[in-house]
C-alpha cells in the first residue's frame, strides 16, 4: 500500500469506477431480460464481488500512508518492551507480532475516524467483504488500542476511543503471546516469565 501519485491515484478510480458501472449495468440487464435464476444470482454475486473489490482499493487510495500508522504503532510498542522487560526476558521475545493488510487498512480507516461509531458493514466494505473483518478490528487491541464494540438497532458498531495507546498493556500482551508460543522455553521458564508480566 505504498504512496501512489495524485494522477495516477484519478486513473484507478476512474478504472474501478468503470468496472463497477459495468458490471451492475450487466446485471440490470440480467434483469431486464428475466433470465433464469441462476443466471441472475452468479451476475449478482459477479457484481457484489466486483462492488467489493471497488470500494477496498477506493478506500486504499484516499486514506494516506496506512502502512506508516501501523508501523508507528508497532515501533512504539517494541520500544516499550525492550525498555521494561529487556533485562528480564530473552531477546528473541521482544517483538511485536506481525500485523497482515487487513489489520493496517482497518487502523488506518479508524484512526481517521477517531471518537466515532463506524457500522461493521462499513467495515466489511472497506476488506472486501472479508469474513473475519470484525474479527481483525478486535485483533488491534493488542496494540494498545481502545476499542469499543456496541450493538445498535442490530448492528454491530466499533469506536477507536482514541489514538493514544496503551502501551504498557501492549506491551504486556505482545510477550505473553510471544511467551506462551516459544518452543525454546520450558514449562517452568514461562511460568517464570509469566509472573513478571502479571499486571500491576
Amino acid at each position: 500500500m505504498s504512496q501512489v501519485p495524485p494522477d495516477e491515484v484519478g486513473a484507478i478510480e476512474r478504472g474501478v469506477a468503470e468496472s463497477a458501472a459495468a458490471a451492475l449495468e450487466y446485471l440490470a440487464g440480467l434483469l431486464r431480460s428475466k433470465a433464469d435464476l441462476d443466471r441472475v444470482l452468479d451476475g449478482y454475486l459477479e457484481t457484489r464481488r466486483l462492488l467489493s473489490r471497488t470500494f477496498k482499493v477506493l478506500v486504499e487510495r484516499r486514506l494516506g500512508s496506512p502502512t506508516s500508522i501501523m508501523k508507528s504503532a508497532r515501533d512504539r510498542v517494541a520500544a516499550v518492551m525492550r525498555s521494561q522487560y529487556g533485562t528480564v526476558v530473552p531477546e528473541d521475545l521482544l517483538r511485536v507480532r506481525p500485523y497482515g493488510e487487513l489489520h493496517t487498512l482497518l487502523l488506518a480507516y479508524m484512526h481517521s475516524f477517531a471518537g466515532k461509531a463506524v457500522p461493521g458493514t462499513k467495515l466489511r466494505i472497506i476488506s472486501g467483504d472479508q469474513v473475519h473483518t470484525e474479527r481483525r478490528l478486535r485483533e488491534l487491541r493488542d496494540l494498545g488500542f481502545h476499542i469499543q464494540a456496541s450493538v445498535v438497532a442490530g448492528e454491530h458498531q466499533y469506536v477507536l476511543v482514541t489514538t493514544e495507546q496503551d502501551l504498557d498493556d501492549a506491551a504486556r500482551v505482545q510477550l505473553r503471546h510471544n511467551i506462551k508460543g516459544s518452543r525454546a522455553l520450558s514449562a517452568s521458564q514461562k511460568k517464570q516469565l509469566l509472573e513478571i508480566l502479571r499486571d500491576p
